[in-house]
């Protein structure tokens, strides 16, 4: 229960927050799946952005290779291993030390099995030099121990012991490799500390590793400085110039096959091919310079790269958008790859390392998790969205189904009087009306068409006013035209909201007499059709209903005659337009009027329609449509009883 008033709590937080708090679980997860996904791609982002580095001039190192020339035109045969040829060593010393090099580095075993006695020219060259360094080795073995288990047994080997007696010392040259097998970075190694020993390294600079140093490698512009083993022996002035003032490094170069160490930057190699190597000998001096010069390539400390980290993931975060999945796609991307450039420029031109890899990982993992959320966020707001409009459409239905239930449910059947009449709504509910009513009591034909200011289920509220309103009011011994749009008029104005208005047309025609008496209350003037005659227009009355509350209304009147044929409508007719923006007009439904003439009412309303259809063509139109055609004297008697209202919009 606890759990789930939890989640019911979050729940109710904003979208924001909870992103937010997804970050306590993704970040340390993100941390957590370092080892496997984000360090080897860290690698590859250090390799990318080291390669941009700028190397800076080598000035503490040099490197005397013992290089293919070297060892075919040199040393005897056999070449291998190189520790035995002490006469040549011996004179290298010699001469490094006549050339002013500041220490001498020898990058060879001299293990013990290497001398069958002790070789006394070269002890005797260190020991007069009295600034040759030796190096020595890890060698870390395993043993079995008590019930079945296994011990690591780490020695040092160390050279021949009178060398190291005549030497500065031997110093071990250990360097820690990544899982890619390529070397970046000094570490700090304990078993060194155990043992009592330092790096190499550590010894030529004076400077202590306490935690990871990236290496400066040179580039394929600025390599390693480096000598021939042959031409220092031979005295060249080139050579001797470029070990003056420097430690000298002799080791082996030129053999990819041996003593060849991976690095993450592209290096010109001393044949002149360009490979992600360097001989031990050189990564070794390189180890060395780097410390000199202070580490000029620094690696942020974990507190920093965690708030870095954290603080792209929260901007991730909040500037995601949440309801448009491919441009918050997008915009993750965008904020992935600015956190990587400014990375980069961090690390490729200010030195400052930040794991890329772990950065990716994180925003990765965000930005995952704000696509999903986004998602799920977006599916529920459009579910509610959905039930909302489910319920609104029903809603619409209902108040359809109540409008059409104002309309006539039958169409009176008047010897000598053809009325037909049909409501087209555009949207679910119309805010058109018109009725058709024969009263008992006077003995008339009332014919009402009206239309509401506005559209949809407002203006549908405002007509049902209307109809309730005008029914009220027939129960009177004579038939006022005037009267009724007055009463109309006050009510409306005392109960609809201010600039609301209805147009109003009401005509009542004595059945005997064909006397046709009308109130036009704002509303379109119909049209009254007579053989031989102008079309009139029927527009006597007043303003429309709901403006002023004293508007007071005049009663045209006509004598209708056989023949004639009398068209009310709404401007969703004369306002109907084409895709060219063209309108219906008054003058098109006249000219349509006078080809169906001789026809019966509900056959011109179908020609109306069809017309306004074909005019209209692919547009939709956006009013509703309401026509009443009374022909007088009929040609084709309507059938009583049936509907002549319909709920199918135009266009």
């Amino acid at each position: 229960m606890r759990l789930a008033s939890l989640i019911a709590k979050r729940s109710r937080l904003p979208a924001s927050i909870r992103r937010l708090s997804a970050l306590l679980v993704l970040i340390p997860l993100a941390y957590l799946l370092r080892p496997l996904f984000w360090d080897p791609l860290d690698l590859r982002f250090y390799d990318f952005f080291q390669a941009r580095w700028r190397s800076h001039p080598w000035n503490e190192v040099v490197v005397v290779g013992i290089d293919r020339a070297t060892r075919t035109e040199l040393l005897q045969r056999p070449v291998h291993p190189l520790s035995r040829h002490t006469g040549e060593h011996a004179a290298m010393i010699r001469a490094l030390d006549q050339s002013g090099a500041r220490a001498i580095v020898f990058d060879l075993s001299f293990s013990e099995d290497a001398f069958a006695d002790p070789p006394s020219d070269l002890i005797d060259a260190i020991r007069s030099s009295g600034n040759v360094r030796l190096i020595c080795y890890l060698d870390e073995q395993r043993v079995a121990g008590p019930h079945g288990t296994e011990r690591r047994l780490v020695q040092v080997r160390l050279p021949q012991k009178d060398l190291v007696d005549a030497s500065v010392g031997a110093f071990l040259t250990e360097a820690q490799l990544d899982r890619d097998g390529t070397l970046r970075r000094m570490v700090p190694d304990s078993r060194l500390r155990r043992l009592g020993y330092i790096s190499l390294a550590e010894h030529l600079s004076g400077q202590r590793i306490l935690r990871p140093v990236p290496i400066a490698f040179p580039g394929v512009d600025c390599p390693v400085p480096e000598i021939s083993y042959k031409d220092l022996i031979a005295g060249t002035p080139e050579a001797r110039a470029a070990v003056r003032g420097r430690i000298a490094f002799i080791g082996q170069v030129g053999d990819v096959l041996s003593d060849f160490v991976q690095v993450p930057v592209p290096q010109r190699l001393s044949d002149g091919n360009v490979a992600r190597g360097l001989p031990g000998v050189a990564a070794l001096a390189a180890m060395t310079e780097t410390l000199f010069k202070g580490s000029p390539i620094r690696d942020a400390p974990s507190w920093l790269a965690f708030l870095w980290n954290v603080a792209w993931c929260v901007l991730a975060v909040l500037v995601s958008p949440r309801r448009r999945p491919w441009f918050a796609a997008l915009v993750l991307a965008g904020i992935t790859a600015g956190s990587l450039t400014i990375a980069g420029y961090l690390h490729s031109f200010l030195g400052y390392v930040l794991p890329g890899g772990l950065l990716f990982g994180c925003l990765f993992l965000t930005s995952a998790n704000c696509l999903v959320a986004g998602h799920v966020e977006t599916n529920r707001i459009l579910h509610v969205e959905q039930a909302e409009n489910e319920r609104v459409r029903k809603e619409l239905e209902t108040a359809r189904r109540t409008q059409v239930a104002l309309l006539p449910k039958e169409i009176p059947s008047i010897p000598g009087l053809d009325v037909w009449g049909v409501n087209l709504s555009s949207l679910e509910v119309s805010g058109d009306y018109f009725d058709v009513v024969d009263s008992t009591t006077t003995g008339d034909l009332l014919l009402v068409i009206a239309d509401v200011c506005g559209k949809g289920l407002p203006a549908a509220i405002i007509m049902s006013n209307v109809h309730a309103a005008l029914h009220s009011s027939l129960g009177r011994d004579r038939l006022d035209p005037a009267r009724i749009a007055e009463d109309l008029n006050r009510l409306l104005n005392a109960h609809i909201a201010a600039g609301k208005f209805v147009t109003f047309f009401i005509g009542a025609v004595e059945k005997e007499t064909r006397r046709f008496r009308y109130v036009s209350a704002g509303h379109e003037p119909p049209l009254l059709l007579r053989r031989g005659h102008e079309t009139r227009l029927l527009d006597v009355g007043g303003l429309p209903l709901g403006l002023f509350p004293g508007s007071s209304y005049r009663i045209g009147e006509e004598e209708l005659e056989d023949g004639d044929l009398l068209c009310l409508y709404t401007d969703g007719v004369t306002e109907a337009s084409n895709l060219k923006g063209e309108f219906f007009e008054r003058e098109r439904l006249a000219e349509t009027l006078h080809a169906v003439l001789d026809r019966g009412a509900r056959e011109v309303v179908e020609e109306i329609v069809r017309c306004v259809e074909r005019f209209s063509g692919q547009k939709r139109q956006d009013d509703d449509v309401t026509l009443v055609v009374l022909r007088v004297g009929s040609l084709v008697p309507a059938s009583p009883g049936d509907c002549a209202s319909s709920s199918t919009g135009l266009g």
